[in-house]
């Protein structure tokens, strides 16, 4: 099985941003939805790599397909549980922007998904 190209980094970050600044707009129950979401892709990731340090150790081929098996969750989301579906991507677009170690990703987003995580965790 060939592995899928990488996304570029910046439509990423541009992506990113786009549902940050939209969920800003959006209301408690829909924040919080995407933070389920968003918590549930974090578990996966936490199953697979342990920390952040495993997912860049992990290599390309591993984080790709980390990042290809997240957005099928999402796609199948969708129809039904956008906010959960989006809260999937909004991890899996941090993750695969972390991957390098940048820690500008971290402090531009950090706190915005540790928010929306937290509004998921306290509305289960």
């Amino acid at each position: 099985m060939e592995s899928p190209a990488p996304p570029d980094a910046s439509i990423v970050a541009t992506k990113l941003d786009e549902y940050i600044a939209a969920l800003r707009n959006a209301g408690e129950p829909q924040q919080a939805a995407v933070g389920h979401g968003l918590n549930t892709a974090r578990s996966i990731f936490i199953e697979k790599f342990g920390a952040m340090s495993g997912f860049r150790d992990a290599g390309s081929g591993a984080q790709l397909e980390f990042v290809a098996r997240m957005e099928d969750i999402a796609k199948s989301l969708d129809a039904q549980h956008t906010g959960m579906a989006w809260g999937v991507r909004l991890f899996w677009m941090y993750a695969f922007l972390l991957r390098d170690g940048d820690e500008g990703v971290a402090l531009r987003y950090g706190p915005d998904l540790a928010r929306l995580g937290q509004l998921g965790m306290d509305a289960t």
